[in-house]
This record gives structure tokens, C-alpha cells and sequence, in this order.
């Protein structure tokens, strides 16, 4: 059992950090568009 738990933990490990980058991303390019916009 205690193995099982472990490997959900680090596939959920996984998932979460490409949720992360995806973020990451994400929030560079809304900064990047809102300087575009606001003209900074």
C-alpha cells in the first residue's frame, strides 16, 4: 500500500509541475500582451 502511495505521489508530482510551467507560461504572455496594451 505504502508503495502504491508513494508512486500517486509522484505522478501527481508530475503533473503539477507541467501545470506549473503551463502557468508559468501562461502569465508571462498575459504580462507580455498587458505592456503591449498599456504601452510600458
Amino acid at each position: 500500500m505504502r508503495t502504491e502511495m508513494e508512486r500517486g505521489y509522484e505522478e501527481m508530482a508530475k503533473i503539477n509541475f507541467a501545470i506549473a510551467c503551463e502557468c508559468t507560461h501562461v502569465e508571462a504572455e498575459a504580462e507580455s500582451k498587458n505592456i503591449e496594451v498599456l504601452g510600458g
